[in-house]
């Protein structure tokens, strides 16, 4: 329950940072504060989730700090 609290708090903050044109930073969308943003954790930002199949993340727990700032820099046309 902890959990989905704080991904959706996340989400939340994401998606009012993306609303004024900033992409939320790594931190803010890393709700399990695990070092990478999942599938789910994604979610808080738009332009990330419906390209995050074409990421492959090297790691199975989804994409490192590196991995996320490309992928910004990429598919959202904003920076990380």
């Amino acid at each position: 329950m902890r959990y989905m609290q704080t991904t959706g708090i996340a989400a939340l903050l994401a998606i009012s940072s993306a609303a004024v044109g900033q992409v939320p930073s790594f931190d803010e969308l890393d709700a399990d504060a695990d070092g990478y943003i999942s599938r789910s954790e994604a979610g808080g930002l738009p332009c990330l989730a419906a390209n995050y199949d074409k990421v492959k993340p090297s790691d199975d727990k989804g994409l490192n700090r590196s991995e996320f700032r490309a992928a910004v820099a990429e598919y959202c046309q904003l920076r990380a």
